[in-house]
């Protein structure tokens, strides 16, 4: 591995990093045989594979890569920072050195290319959050989480498109423009991870890394046919990452994979996860990381199938109870559960969120980026095409400004503690687990999102819970959009969650490479 590989890591990181490539680095699982490459499907696991058994080179994996992207991106306007070039050097160091040591001394993702969410930021590129207040503003290292990633050995080729400060379901911004989903092109990819959902989605890039507050891992990956996985409360630092949450809201917002198997979650968890010695929130007393044997039979599955205000769709809601059939077939117990306090989500996950804003920089702060913002003045200039922020982030801006005159968010604590003692009741232990949509519709087209002003609740709701969440692909509607439910499981049980999408992976099929079809794209001015 290149010394590149290992600088820009935050402070206090390092010892961690020589136990991760000392001890607890291994490989991960091999793929599930010598067949040859598919890289418009297989998973990171493969590809890693396939270079450790010299079949395939990092500097041809990452030269395909980049084909794919160019091919791609165009109509799409997923990544929106290349480093071609720094990852064609990266890709031939490792080239040259995998000739040289022994393969079972390399970091378990040597040679695989991925792309980072924008808002990590990697050193020397452009690190906007999608704010024009921030255009000019470059990255002085990698974040805590793309370090971690560069360290396992992946190349990050390039930055992906995000909605402004990450606080929207849809991807735009005014620097960047708009990105749009690899199965229509006039629909949404989601937010806020929603450039990675694009390129990974579309096979142009065989990983990506997001993160996630409200869904915005999970929101993308059913959007554009993926897995993605939103870790326990906690468990990976949010060092270095645009924007930061307050110490108290550090354990909402999480990062993990969004990615075409889910053979990938625990091996990247596994690089991802631990303390940084700067982010207090990440506790030192980690989940168990290792895979588990889980069959069908061994499960009891809870089945919630609406929350909030927004009804799901008849497609999605099929979609979610075939998948809990094919388990039942196979011995699972399936329960329909409805708690009454899920219709409550948004007051829960409004109410926790103000509350852990409450020792830290409010989302007003980082949208003026550190200078006064008076939203009503930018809401007005947007009014009349002198707009400096979107609308979305304005309105999210007001909302919160009047967030402590609102009963019903002042409300959510209460409506919170009695859903966590419902919860636990069905979640009884690590065999337990729920299956509930993702988003209750499937992707909206652009423009839409307003449609739905609570819909994210589905998903947001287990970040301030602090349960992890994994979104599973079940394949396509009649419209030919993506369709997909997300399995939640105990705190620290992340890897019974994967276990769980790898089972309906192997029953439903798993992804679905994309057809692209619609108008092209635009940037904005």
């Amino acid at each position: 591995m290149t010394d590149r590989n290992v600088t820009g890591l935050c402070k206090g990181d390092t010892a961690r990093q020589n136990r991760f490539m000392s001890s607890s680095s291994r490989s991960p699982r091999p793929s599930r045989s010598s067949r040859p490459l598919d890289l418009d499907r297989d998973a990171a696991v493969d590809l890693a594979a396939a270079v450790r058994r010299r079949e395939v080179s990092p500097t041809e994996l990452v030269a395909e890569f980049i084909g794919r992207i160019e091919r791609e991106n165009p109509r799409l306007n997923a990544v929106v920072q290349q480093r071609f070039d720094g990852a064609r050097a990266d890709a031939a160091a490792q080239t040259a050195l995998l000739g040289t040591v022994d393969v079972d001394d390399l970091p378990p993702f040597f040679g695989v290319p991925c792309t980072i969410k924008e808002c990590f930021g990697l050193e020397g590129l452009p690190h906007t959050a999608g704010s024009t207040r921030r255009a000019k503003k470059t990255a002085p290292r990698d974040g805590l989480a793309a370090a971690r990633m560069r360290t396992a050995g992946f190349i990050p080729l390039g930055l992906t498109n995000v909605p402004e400060m990450a606080f929207y379901y849809e991807t735009e911004n005014l620097v960047y423009g708009r990105t749009n989903n690899p199965f229509n092109l006039s629909r949404s990819v989601g937010g806020s991870s929603g450039g990675e959902g694009a390129i990974v989605g579309v096979g142009a890039s065989p990983i990506g890394l997001g993160s996630d507050v409200g869904g915005s891992i999970r929101m993308p990956a059913t959007f554009c046919g993926l897995f993605g996985h939103k870790p326990t409360g906690g468990m990976v630092p949010g060092t270095g990452h645009i924007p930061a949450p307050s110490p108290s809201a550090a354990r909402f917002s999480c990062h993990g994979p969004l990615c075409r198997s889910a053979r990938d979650i625990l091996p990247v968890m596994r690089i991802l996860a631990g303390p940084d010695g700067e982010d207090h929130a990440v506790s030192a007393e980690l989940p168990n990381l290792d895979d588990v044997t889980l069959q069908p039979r061994d499960l009891v599955v809870h089945v919630i199938d609406e929350a909030g205000w927004v009804k799901p769709s008849d497609a999605v809601r099929s979609a979610l109870w075939n998948a809990a059939r094919a388990l039942e077939r196979d011995g699972a117990r399936i329960h329909h559960a409805r708690p009454p306090e899920m219709t409550r989500g948004f007051e829960i996950w409004g109410e926790a969120m103000q509350q852990g804003n409450a020792d830290g920089r409010t989302f007003i702060d980082w949208l003026g980026d550190g200078d006064p913002l008076h939203v009503g003045r930018e809401l007005a200039l947007a009014a009349v095409g002198r707009a400096r922020h979107t609308t979305p982030a304005l309105l999210f801006a007001a909302l919160e400004a009047l967030g402590q005159k609102l009963p019903l968010v002042r409300r959510g604590a209460g409506h919170r503690a009695s859903l966590e003692a419902k919860l636990g009741e069905l979640l009884v232990d690590d065999r337990h687990v729920i299956l509930t949509p993702t988003f209750p519709v499937q992707a909206f087209p652009h423009g839409t999102g307003h449609l739905y002003p609570a819909a994210f609740v589905y998903s947001g709701l287990w970040n301030v819970l602090g349960l992890p969440a994994t979104a599973v692909p079940l394949g396509l509607c009649g419209e030919g959009l993506p369709l997909g439910l997300q399995v939640v499981g105990r705190s620290g049980a992340d890897a019974i969650n994967a276990a769980v999408a790898e089972m309906l992976e192997e029953r439903l099929g798993g992804r679905v490479p994309p057809s692209v079809t619609g108008p092209t794209t635009s940037r904005a001015a």
